[in-house]
């Protein structure tokens, strides 16, 4: 039953994927990387030996990987979103995400049905810690050929967590 689960949501975030690179909506990534979380905190679940650092990792990869998908989709000059702006969205990201780390440590989330939301906003919010490191220290909102990727990349796993905290809290 938990695998015909794993796979259905697998499958659904192949559609979702599919659908998010032919219609760029961030919400759309953002349903990505919520269900991904969510698949890896199952997993979790399961095995004691999981790697939640792992999987913080590649759900940062996959949200940097998607505000490069998102910002090649528009036809935009480098001005339409400006350096301010990235940076005002890094740091919502910055800010959110240590917060939802922080009550995800504190074990303040509910578990829904099977999930366990710590683990789900662990995952989730460590992603968006590494991302917005990443975005950070590269930089990337002072870079005329970046800012695009950099606010679309702290825009989509930000919306993600801000869905995953009010789902689970």
């Amino acid at each position: 039953m938990k695998s015909q689960l794993l796979t259905m949501i697998f499958s659904m975030s192949l559609i979702s994927l599919s659908t998010a690179h032919a219609y760029p909506q961030a919400q759309d990534g953002a349903k990505i990387l919520q269900d991904k979380a969510i698949s890896y905190a199952m997993l979790a679940t399961k095995d004691t030996h999981f790697d939640i650092k792992a999987a913080s990792q590649e759900l940062s990869q996959n949200a940097l990987d998607l505000g490069k998908m998102y910002s090649g989709k528009y036809e935009l000059t480098l001005r339409d979103i400006t350096s301010s702006q990235c940076m005002d969205e890094l740091s919502k990201l910055g800010i959110d995400s240590g917060q939802f780390l922080d009550k995800a440590l504190a074990q303040q989330y509910k578990t829904v049905f099977t999930v366990n939301g710590n683990q789900v906003m662990m995952i989730a919010a460590g992603a968006g810690e590494l991302t917005y490191t990443v975005i950070d220290q590269g930089g990337f909102c002072t870079i005329d050929k970046s800012i695009h990727d950099a606010y679309w990349s702290a825009n989509i796993i930000r919306l993600s967590i801000d869905g995953l905290n009010v789902t689970f809290s």
